[in-house]
């Protein structure tokens, strides 16, 4: 409760522009955080950095057959476009199938 109201009345004492900096010696607030005047105690934490991009994709692979059965298989992003032999149901064999589109990344 005491360190709610100690917080409180920095807000309402201080009229400065700028935010109120802390020292570490002061063990009210935690490390890194400064208290604004109106928004209360704002955390500084490390700066945001871009996601990497994923090494598999998700494609679907389409039968040569033309019987518009399909399947999808997951294959590296850098790898070339898949080609395979593989059994189709509707014509009862083994047929050409060919990368159709990517899906999604994984």
């Amino acid at each position: 409760m005491a360190v709610v109201r100690f917080e409180l009345e920095a807000m309402i004492h201080y009229a400065g522009p700028s935010p109120i900096q802390f020292s570490s010696a002061d063990a009210t607030l935690p490390t890194g955080c400064v208290l604004h005047p109106v928004v209360g105690c704002q955390s500084q934490g490390p700066p945001q950095v871009a996601k990497a991009k994923s090494k598999f994709i998700l494609v679907r692979m389409l039968s040569e057959a033309g019987t518009g059965f399909s399947f999808n298989i997951r294959r590296r992003r850098l790898q070339e476009k898949l080609t395979m032999l593989k059994y189709d149901p509707f014509v009862k064999q083994r047929v050409l199938f060919r990368e159709q589109k990517k899906i999604r990344s994984l």
